[in-house]
């Protein structure tokens, strides 16, 4: 019949007598262990335990947390689009458990609008400062209208993306006529508003100033 398994206690013991000094038939004779035993307590305590690892091994390594944060910080994209650029085997959910990690990675909405050239910026303010002294019976003369386009295969402006807040935030320039799309029109002055209007064609300056009249 084998000997019975070391404890604790007994191989706190056994470290104790050989810290002391202890010659091994001495602690084999007092511990009632052979020598054989005492030699693999020893090598036990001078061989360094490995941490256990629990769960599943991880799918990204630290090289690909930089390439997917590099990624969304430069292009502002989605999490779906930088998991097929980079061609990683990893879920669109865990793109965005690494992007929702790191401080400066913000989902919010692009902001939309036309592009703004200086040229573009100095013509409104120039029309702003032309019309600064308008009355209010001028203003009620005036009509204000805008149209809205929704685009059925395309971004129609309400696109959220992964924005880097340590850069200027990026616009989306909406396009204005093209691929499939419903346009509405309408318009407003001081004292009454248009009906809305559809259109279900391409719209060109008659088909426009048809709509004003």
């Amino acid at each position: 019949m084998g000997a019975t398994e070391l404890t604790s206690d007994e191989r706190k013991s056994i470290l104790v007598l050989h810290d002391a000094g202890l010659k091994l038939s001495a602690i084999s004779e007092a511990t009632y262990r052979s020598i054989g035993v005492y030699h693999k307590v020893l090598k036990m305590r001078d061989t360094p335990s490995k941490p256990s690892r629990r769960g599943n091994p991880k799918k990204v390594t630290e090289r690909d947390k930089r390439s997917i944060i590099r990624a969304m910080s430069e292009a502002g994209s989605s999490a779906k689009s930088v998991k097929h650029s980079l061609n990683m085997n990893v879920s669109v959910r865990t793109v965005r458990r690494l992007c929702h990690d790191v401080p400066w990675l913000e989902f919010k909405k692009v902001r939309a609008g036309p592009e703004l050239l200086p040229g573009h910026q100095m013509a409104c303010k120039k029309w702003g400062d032309d019309h600064e002294g308008k009355t209010n019976a001028e203003w009620a003369a005036v009509l204000f209208s805008d149209e809205k386009k929704w685009n059925l295969d395309g971004p129609d402006g309400l696109q959220r993306h992964w924005i880097d807040t340590r850069r200027p935030d990026p616009v989306v320039v909406r396009r204005h006529s093209s691929g499939g799309s419903v346009m509405v029109w309408g318009g407003f002055s001081g004292t009454q508003k248009t009906r809305l209007k559809f259109f279900d064609c391409s719209v060109n300056s008659v088909e426009y100033i048809a709509t004003l009249q």
